[in-house]
């Protein structure tokens, strides 16, 4: 183990450095909270959880991504669309599976 000896004087003016430094990061800290608050309530923002894309719903209902898509022309799983890339709703999907289950 190696130890290491600093003067007093250094070491004071070290934590003096390290205090200020904390201070104006946490002041920084708040401002950015304070801009980031006015962009969007976080209830407006969509809950990654609630939604999959094409690969995750045809993993969840196992099918391929042509049935996805007759399901889709069919209006038979309703979607999202954004930049050309399909949203399901999970609850959607669930709803799905639910309605078309047949107890044996």
């Amino acid at each position: 183990m190696e130890v290491i000896t600093i003067q007093n004087e250094a070491m004071q003016t070290l934590l003096k450095s390290n205090a200020e430094l904390t201070q104006k990061f946490g002041e920084l800290i708040e401002r950015l909270e304070t801009a980031l608050s006015g962009f969007a309530p976080s209830n407006q923002i969509a809950n990654p959880l609630e939604w999959a894309d094409t690969d995750q719903t045809c993993k969840m209902l196992n099918i391929s991504p042509r049935t996805l898509q007759k399901y889709r022309d069919d209006s038979v799983l309703p979607f999202s669309t954004i930049g050309g890339k399909k949203y399901f709703k999970i609850a959607d999907i669930k709803h799905i599976l639910e309605e078309n289950y047949t107890a044996i």
